[in-house]
């Protein structure tokens, strides 16, 4: 539990510390704001990756673990386009593309859960 938990603290910290480098980066005149805002959307894609690759490690029953499995894959994947739209995309498309990969990974975890519990309930 305390492991995790440190996990979560020093993620946190990670992407409160980017925060406040890019804001003292723009206030500094060193970063456009166009670019600190990307810098931390981009971190928050990574970040979502970084966790989405933890979730398959904890042990629980095979139906819980195929779940996980699945929600890792999808939310990782979705991470990595968050990330990658908004350091490439322009702002207005970024936040599109952004909004369709969480959204979509959060229907394709949320519709694997349904189908396994369906599916173990038929069993």
């Amino acid at each position: 539990m305390m492991k995790g938990l440190l996990g979560g603290v020093a993620l946190a910290a990670a992407m409160l510390a980017v925060a406040w480098l890019s804001r003292y980066a723009q206030a500094a005149h060193l970063l456009a704001p166009d670019v600190a805002a990307r810098g931390g959307q981009v971190v928050i894609g990574l970040m979502l990756a970084i966790y989405a690759n933890f979730m398959p490690k904890r042990v629980g029953p095979p139906v819980m673990q195929a779940v996980l499995r699945v929600g890792g894959w999808v939310y990782a994947l979705a991470g990595l386009v968050y990330a990658l739209a908004w350091a490439v995309l322009p702002l207005s498309l970024a936040w599109q593309v952004g909004v369709a990969a969480v959204g979509t990974a959060m229907a394709v975890s949320m519709g694997y859960v349904v189908w396994a519990c369906a599916r173990r309930a038929r069993a």
